[in-house]
């Protein structure tokens, strides 16, 4: 079965199945909505594809970007073997979507929901 993994360094925090997962997160300074789409497969991540509900400090749109639905966004595919997040506890966390249901990391991390720098990676 495919899954994503949280990990703390190489400690495995939470094993997540599916074949997609969207992260979604306030932008620190402009605190404004960013969504990034990925696909999980046996020995990478893939974004296929990004949104952003605004512009500002480091927000700027991508070559081929484009705005649709009140958000820019791109189609921009690239590969990771895995995405370094870096959580803070003075700003909003990651929020995990799949299925329609989104939730903080903290949900999957249980015990470990102070844990400041996650690995996600395939599993």
């Amino acid at each position: 079965m495919i899954a994503a993994c949280l990990l703390a360094g190489a400690v495995v925090l939470a094993r997540i199945p599916g074949e997609t997962f969207t992260l979604r997160w306030l932008h620190s300074v402009e605190h404004v909505a960013w969504e990034e789409d990925y696909e999980v497969h046996a020995d990478h991540l893939e974004l296929v594809g990004s949104r952003v509900r605004g512009s500002g400090a480091g927000m700027e749109p991508e070559d081929g970007g484009y705005w649709r639905d009140g958000a820019w966004q791109s189609d921009r595919h690239q590969r990771f073997d895995e995405l370094a997040l870096t959580r803070s506890p003075y700003a909003q966390d990651y929020e995990w979507c799949r299925d329609g249901t989104c939730r903080a990391l903290e949900h999957w991390l249980g015990a470990a929901s102070e844990v400041q720098f996650i690995g996600v990676k395939p599993c």
